[in-house]
């Protein structure tokens, strides 16, 4: 008992994690230990004296470390509208809990802290400290990796419209467990039972590169990884985060933490496996057709063949979509916990908006156009002005990369290439449109 209340006793004094809410949890629990061990039962729990993370960004294909930090601004930072600083509830609590020690067999473990992947591979040591296995052969998504054959209960998947990546080629990959379903209650708002997976392959000038994983392994967590293809493409390995040369040229993969600065913007932290990109013309592999269809939505969904409508531009569907896909999915949307979420500036399309009626009052237009910009760094700038993009602060900064300064780009992290074919279609739009 006196050695179990001493070690108490040092983890009180030197939580071994920074994110507040944990360390206060940490804190709480040691205070109620150490009050049955002779402690002061009615004493006052210990306040924490622990500061919040910074948001750390995530840096894009080619881009140097250095451009890691947290984008502020009219586009991404979850800035308060008047310039104060952003409150503490950008701290992720899953961040804190991967960065912990784990104690005993971890979730999806054997007894002996083996994991077993459950796709019919061999079981995996599992020595990571986020529990993530070490190796891609672990993680249940290919059967063999040499051969690049998909394991069973893997599916592939494409969104109507694709997230712009500076080029890259993507291919992306969903395990729903068996016997389970989503739960589509709120058709904008998917949750996803445990045990799901999502995967997302990166090749770069025709080579394989990463592979992003995201596992959910309790209701109030994903485990997050990317891994690392070795040149000859026969193994993938979990990788910090940083750069690495591909063909003469440098690539960054981001780090678990830098992923989920776009992944927290939704609810249950997936971005493309959702209503909208899965039944839109264009979808791919596993679409909502083929979920309904296989009983594996709690709700009915009602039509699963969507379409956008026009907002009167002849060019709105298109429009929207694309920032749907490349700024309203991640960042600027009504969930609280992204980082455009104070902007008010939403550009996520909800799925009501894909029964093929009128988009002339979607949030995209209405919290745009001819809409000032709330934000200092942006002030007496009008974020679409109607007829004219050359003077639209948001077509400027979606066409602008700027590795002295992030903030004057969108997105403000992950990309250094501007997508010419996106930029040509918000010029035409924004030209068309009129004031309201």
């Amino acid at each position: 008992m006196t050695n179990r209340c001493s070690k108490a006793e040092r983890a009180c004094a030197r939580p071994k994690v920074s994110h507040l809410g944990t360390c206060f949890a940490i804190q709480l629990g040691c205070w109620l230990l150490l009050s049955g061990c002779g402690g002061d039962a009615a004493g006052t729990p210990p306040e924490s004296d622990s500061a919040p993370e910074a948001g750390v960004a995530q840096a894009p294909p080619q881009a140097s470390a250095s451009r890691g930090k947290s984008p502020q601004g009219e586009g991404g930072g979850r800035q308060e509208p008047d310039g104060a600083e952003p409150s503490s509830q950008d701290d992720d609590p899953q961040d804190a809990q991967e960065n912990s020690e784990p104690e005993g067999p971890s979730a999806g473990s054997e007894p002996d802290g083996t994991r077993n992947t459950g796709n019919d591979l061999p079981a995996c040591a599992d020595e990571s400290p986020d529990l993530s296995p070490k190796d891609l052969a672990c993680t249940g998504l290919y059967a063999s990796v040499a051969d690049k054959q998909l394991a069973d209960g893997v599916q592939t998947f494409k969104p109507a419209v694709e997230l712009w990546s500076d080029g890259a080629d993507k291919s992306r990959f969903v395990v729903l467990p068996e016997g389970k379903q989503i739960d589509t209650s709120n058709p904008n708002d998917w949750r996803f039972p445990v045990g799901t997976k999502l995967f997302k392959e990166f090749a770069w000038k025709g080579q394989r590169v990463e592979t992003r994983m995201f596992w959910k392994v309790t209701q109030a967590r994903w485990l997050k990884a990317a891994y690392h293809w070795s040149e000859d493409e026969s193994q993938a390995t979990r990788f910090p985060g940083g750069e690495v040369e591909v063909a003469g040229d440098t690539y960054y993969i981001p780090s678990a933490k830098e992923c989920d600065q776009c992944h927290k913007g939704r609810a249950d932290r997936a971005l493309g496996f959702e209503a909208v990109l899965l039944s839109l013309p264009g979808a791919e592999g596993l679409t909502l057709t083929d979920l309904s269809s296989a009983g594996l939505l709690s709700n009915d969904m009602g039509a699963t063949n969507r379409t956008v409508g026009d907002d009167g531009t002849g060019l709105g569907a298109e429009a929207l979509t694309w920032l749907h896909v490349n700024c309203g999915v991640s960042c600027h949307n009504h969930q609280s916990s992204a980082d455009a979420y104070l902007t008010d500036m939403f550009l996520r399309l909800q799925f009501e908006d894909t029964d093929g009626s009128s988009t002339a009052e979607a949030d995209a237009i209405t919290s745009t156009v001819g809409i000032e910009a709330v934000t200092r760094r942006w002030k007496d700038r009008t974020r679409i002005v109607p007829g004219s993009p050359d003077r639209s602060l948001l077509y400027q900064l979606a066409n602008e990369r700027d590795a002295r300064d992030p903030d004057d780009q969108m997105p403000p992290i992950a990309s250094r290439v501007v997508d010419a074919e996106g930029m040509k279609l918000l010029r035409a739009w924004i030209s068309e449109l009129r004031p309201r």
